[in-house]
């Protein structure tokens, strides 16, 4: 049987050629699409512009500390808009002991029930304030027994503010006997005593919120401290890590903070070769996430840019990081951002100027230029990127300059 002979292909040069043209078209264009867009043309235009951003609340608020104590009693509660001079709390000296105060309560219950007896069970007025009183009561249990999620220090205020009230409406109603003069004098003066022990704090920080919560970041997030505020910081606030120090045995305790109810900002942080950031004293408005549909209209400060990294590894580990803090300034009503530290919110804008693919914004040391060519010359301007889109961006001259124009080449370097 004869042997099937095999057919033999033979490659045209033809093949060879046009590969090599594929591979070399395919490697210039892949060269092309790396080096981005090399040159364009300034033009007017207009853009508008959402960011979504995660940030930090800086309030101006003043924190009060105090020398450490046995107990405390509050006389204002969370929340409270306070006077200067305004009595906030009175605090019981390191060493006090509760049997003072015990024989206090004992005699102050002792008193009650002598009043009660004189102006009767029926009496409609002490009969109201008794069911107000137990209603609070019931609700401050329903807190401890985690059966209610409302401020048990509103709740212990009202407390004492009502049994206060009652206790007035005792002592104008019920005339003071010999008996009732004695046991009241038994009662002032285990009160002098205990006033021994005692120290009122006074607010001398001015007016405004006061609040008794804390996050731990009050002493480097506050107005008073936008000088000192570094990337790393807005970023490790925005993803919920602690930095401050633990109390030690020799810090005084933090007791309150008193907040400016109508000022605060917005800090949140931006890439380093991220070419938007803040344009001073411009507008923008914001709308945070989850609060309220209010849109609020700030004014932006200067951007604060972190750019050189050090190279020493010791150094690395102390490194701020490098980026960009963005400060958004309001002038309104604080309302729950008293409280409250990191938010989501979007940056709205509208810009209209001189309009640039992005690709020709270059960054170095964290700020923004456009190189102009005219002629054989190149001249390097600082710009802002007061708007952009996916493409393109809207920019003005910093520093004070004029020299962009419409129809100028810019290149990159």
């Amino acid at each position: 049987m004869a042997r099937k002979r095999r057919r033999r292909f033979r490659f045209n040069p033809r093949f060879f050629i046009i590969i090599g043209v594929l591979l070399v078209l395919a490697a210039a264009a892949v060269f092309f699409l790396r080096r981005g867009k090399q040159s364009g043309t300034l033009s007017a235009g207009s853009i508008s512009m959402d960011r979504k951003v995660a940030g930090a609340i800086i309030r101006e608020e003043t924190t009060v500390s105090t020398d450490r104590f046995e107990k405390i009693h509050f006389h204002v509660i969370e929340g409270d808009t306070v006077a200067n001079n305004a009595l906030i709390a009175t605090v019981y000296r390191m060493g006090y002991q509760d049997e003072s105060m015990i024989t206090i309560l004992n005699l102050e219950k002792e008193i009650y029930q002598y009043q009660v007896q004189q102006v009767g069970s029926a009496d409609a007025t002490l009969n109201d304030f008794n069911s107000r009183i137990t209603a609070i009561e019931e609700l401050i249990r329903d807190v401890a027994r985690e059966d209610s999620n409302q401020d048990d220090l509103v709740l212990e205020q009202q407390l004492r503010s009502l049994q206060q009230e009652r206790s007035n409406y005792l002592y104008a109603t019920v005339p003071v006997d010999t008996y009732l003069q004695g046991l009241l004098t038994q009662l002032n003066d285990q009160k002098a005593t205990i006033s021994n022990w005692t120290r009122d704090i006074i607010n001398t920080a001015g007016s405004g919120i006061i609040s008794f919560y804390f996050d731990g970041y009050e002493e480097v997030l506050s107005s008073s401290k936008l000088s000192t505020i570094n990337i790393s910081l807005v970023r490790d606030v925005v993803h919920g890590l602690n930095t401050s120090k633990a109390n030690t045995g020799t810090t005084r305790p933090m007791l309150y903070r008193l907040i400016t109810p109508n000022h605060f900002y917005l800090a949140f942080a931006t890439n380093i070769d991220d070419p938007f950031r803040v344009t001073e004293g411009e507008s923008y408005y914001v709308k945070f996430d989850d609060y309220s549909d209010t849109v609020y209209q700030v004014t932006a400060r200067a951007p604060i840019v972190f750019a050189i990294q050090p190279t020493d590894e010791e150094e690395q580990a102390s490194t701020s990081g490098q980026g960009v803090v963005n400060i958004l300034e309001f002038y309104t009503d604080i309302g729950s951002f008293s409280g409250i530290r990191t938010v989501n919110a979007t940056i709205s804008t509208a810009a209209t100027g001189l309009k640039i693919d992005k690709e020709l914004i270059t960054i170095e040391n964290g700020i923004p230029y456009v190189y102009i060519k005219n002629g054989d010359s190149i001249m390097r301007v600082e710009v802002s990127v007061l708007a952009e889109d996916e493409d393109d961006c809207i920019i003005r001259e910093s520093g004070g300059t004029s020299v962009l124009n419409q129809g100028q080449k810019v290149v990159k370097p």
